[in-house]
């Protein structure tokens, strides 16, 4: 059903319901009724059922909610009291709606644009430590949590007083990238596959763990596309960073944004949870949707059903919105999304922290490994070593053996270790000599000078 559909039929639907509630002994009498872009709204008021009898209540009339759906043949509605009054809420079918990237300004400042009320509205929400710290976003499949997640992240970026940085964390390969161009002039960094999605987190966490309260500015939003996912495929260290900032993120000014299709995984910190604020939208079966509004009960999440139709539940409200699409602005020719630090990619340079000292300090033992890798790759490849099993060149047994002190190295051995080894083998200075020298990292006890 339409708003035109909706105008037209309201009285019947209104009358047809006044009979239902009757006949389920919940009886009320209809009053009124409001068409909105996105619901039709009816007004009841509570009766009795017969003279000296009880006046309806409105947990009566939501116990019956859906008997009086089959017998006034309506798909689904919610139920709540206004003023006095039984209101009933049907949702209506409506064309998506979309806002240019470049107006999204008188954003309040903190906050973030979600989408449109009911009544046409717009629906903001407050995105720092005093609100909501963190924001889980549940949905299936194209029901517009990604959509939503870009929404509110580029209405935070185009008004920049309150100081935003965002670090991306997306599977996805987008080619170009519209979202994170439109971020560009606050983005940290771009992390897509496991590994950079490991170092990014990593880096988000040492920044955090740095600050002092009260944080200074900017604040950092996290934004997780697919969380469960990301949180199973990048293994324990991954989740319990993500569940280190949900516990601690609020006070040092660093907010997570997740979205996730399964919203009951128990991949999904239980710290994440218990402190966010959710959003929700149609989910895959009515179990996900209870999952979705975590420790808020009887919601009605389970009614969502139309693309894009949402409800925030955090703090003890309920708010249903309309998501709001974004036109994101084409990307420049030649962009290309900054990776996080300390990311070997394929040909490139090698990347390293800006203190090498500090990464050494605060490493573990696994990650100290890595960066003596990373030094002995770099001077390899600056000197003109060849990388493979032939005469005078690089094995990468040897390589292992040089960095670990033994020619396996366990789980190093076929992840970052090898990664590193295979990365340099594969650019052109590895079987010939090098045209363009990298700069090899320092020595041990010169760590930290000139960086």
């Amino acid at each position: 059903m339409n708003a035109h559909e909706a105008q037209r039929d309201a009285g019947a639907i209104g009358r047809a319901l006044q009979n239902a509630s009757v006949a389920y002994y919940v009886p009320c009498e209809f009053v009124s009724s409001a068409v909105y872009p996105s619901a039709l709204r009816l007004y009841f008021r509570p009766a009795r059922m017969k003279d000296g009898g009880k006046v309806t209540s409105l947990e009566q009339v939501k116990a019956r909610v859906n008997d009086l759906c089959l017998q006034a043949n309506i798909q689904r509605m919610f139920v709540e009291q206004e003023k006095g009054y039984v209101r009933f809420e049907i949702p209506l079918e409506m064309p998506e709606r979309w806002v240019e990237a470049k107006t999204l300004g008188g954003v309040p400042l903190g906050g973030a644009l979600a989408g449109v009320g009911v009544e046409g509205e717009a629906i903001y929400l407050p995105i720092d430590h005093e609100n909501v710290a963190h924001l889980l976003i549940s949905g299936a499949s194209g029901y517009g949590k990604t959509e939503l997640m870009r929404t509110m992240a580029a209405s935070m970026a185009r008004d920049n007083r309150a100081g935003t940085m965002f670090a991306l964390f997306d599977p996805k390969p987008r080619n170009p990238d519209l979202f994170a161009h439109a971020l560009r002039k606050n983005l940290m960094f771009v992390a897509r596959t496991p590994d950079e999605q490991m170092a990014g987190m990593r880096e988000v966490v040492r920044i955090m763990d740095s600050r002092a309260i009260p944080a200074p500015p900017p604040r950092i939003i996290v934004l997780i596309d697919e969380l469960a996912d990301s949180c199973e495929k990048n293994g324990d260290e991954f989740s319990e960073m993500v569940g280190h900032i949900a516990r601690v993120g609020r006070e040092l000014r660093v907010h997570l944004m997740c979205a996730t299709q399964r919203p009951s995984s128990d991949e999904i910190p239980k710290s994440v949870k218990t402190n966010s604020a959710f959003i929700v939208l149609h989910t895959s079966n009515a179990g996900d949707a209870r999952a979705a509004t975590g420790r808020y009960e009887n919601t009605g999440a389970e009614k969502l059903q139309l693309k894009g139709e949402a409800m925030f539940v955090g703090g003890g409200e309920i708010e249903r919105f309309r998501v709001l699409r974004t036109r994101l602005p084409d990307v420049a020719p030649g962009w290309e999304p900054p990776a996080p630090p300390r990311v070997v990619t394929r040909g490139a340079s090698f990347a390293k922290p800006a203190t090498l000292r500090e990464a050494w300090a605060s490493a573990s033992d696994d990650e100290r490994r890595l960066l003596v890798a990373e030094h002995i790759v770099s001077n390899a490849i600056q000197t003109g070593v060849v990388f493979g099993d032939g005469r005078g060149a690089l094995s990468a047994n040897l390589y292992t053996k040089l960095v670990a002190g033994r020619t396996a190295a366990g789980n190093l051995q076929t992840g970052d270790l090898m990664r590193i080894y295979n990365a340099a083998s594969s650019t052109p200075s590895s079987t010939t000599s090098s045209s363009t020298p990298q700069t090899p990292l320092p020595a041990k006890n010169t760590a930290g000078e000139g960086q």
